[in-house]
């Protein structure tokens, strides 16, 4: 077992409560109401013989507000782009919603993600690096 599995995993087992309570503006409230609930049951990520994620148990209700933290090679980006559709999971199931996503492209899960270093362009805002997909597609 490598030491991102273990870290990631004594993270989610022993953090089930809030770290800190934060002041977020209703405004935001507001609008994460429409979000969908997101649940990991026993999910595993390998790369041929190497597991870099086991049998991770999540349940995110819906609208609630959620942040991965751990030491570097933990785990926390693969977990994101897992949920995201980016990586394949190798074992275990993932709901969106009531939905099982395993098998449901990224482009129809819903779901974005922005790390802290720009993936698009250095020049915009996270705002404009995220809706710039939807400017393409013809959103407005």
């Amino acid at each position: 077992k490598s030491q991102g599995v273990e870290d990631l995993s004594h993270l989610l087992m022993t953090h089930s409560q809030p770290i800190m309570n934060v002041a977020v503006d209703d405004r935001l409230l507001q609008r994460e109401k429409g979000m969908a609930s997101v649940q990991l049951q026993n999910v595993t990520k390998a790369w041929g013989e190497v597991v870099v994620s086991k049998d991770i148990n999540l349940d995110i209700h819906e609208g609630e507000f959620v942040v991965f933290v751990g030491p570097s090679g933990c785990g926390k980006s693969t977990l994101l782009r897992m949920i995201s559709g980016l990586e394949t999971i190798t074992s275990g199931d993932l709901f969106i919603g009531e939905k099982r996503m395993n098998d449901t492209p990224p482009a129809e899960r819903g779901v974005g993600m922005v790390f802290q270093s720009y993936a698009l362009y250095p020049h915009l805002s996270v705002a404009e690096n995220m809706s710039f997909g939807l400017k393409l597609a013809g959103a407005k």
